[in-house]
């Protein structure tokens, strides 16, 4: 069973535009480029397949700031997307995989914004 099939554009589209709001249009293709030198995997089917590997490759990248940005991520995607069930450290630890469960989390909230998207006519 293929579980990246679950992956759409639309997720993707989600995390790109939080990204871009934080980092800008440049700084995102900067990050795509290093996570994909530093992980030989997408950015986004990283963190969507393998949370704290992604986290450790932001890591490798920001430093110690990977930790701040994840939370500003984390919070972007709370308000933009209406995720009022879940609090900034608990988004903030499962992006980081620090939760056994962390991939399944991410993935029920990832489904959540797709729908969210869809739903407001985003494509």
């Amino acid at each position: 069973m293929s579980e990246k099939s679950e992956f759409t554009p639309p997720i993707r589209m989600a995390f790109r535009e939080a990204f871009k709001s934080i980092l800008g249009d440049s700084g995102v293709r900067v990050l795509e480029f290093h996570v994909r030198r530093i992980s030989s995997s997408d950015l986004y089917e990283l963190l969507y397949n393998d949370p704290r590997r992604f986290y450790e490759t932001l890591t490798r990248f920001f430093g110690q700031g990977a930790k701040a940005f994840v939370r500003i991520l984390a919070n972007a995607l709370i308000d933009k997307y209406q995720l009022n069930d879940v609090s900034l450290e608990e988004f903030a630890a499962i992006m980081r995989g620090e939760r056994e469960d962390a991939r399944d989390k991410l993935r029920e909230i990832m489904s959540r914004i797709s729908l969210h998207k869809e739903g407001s006519g985003c494509s």
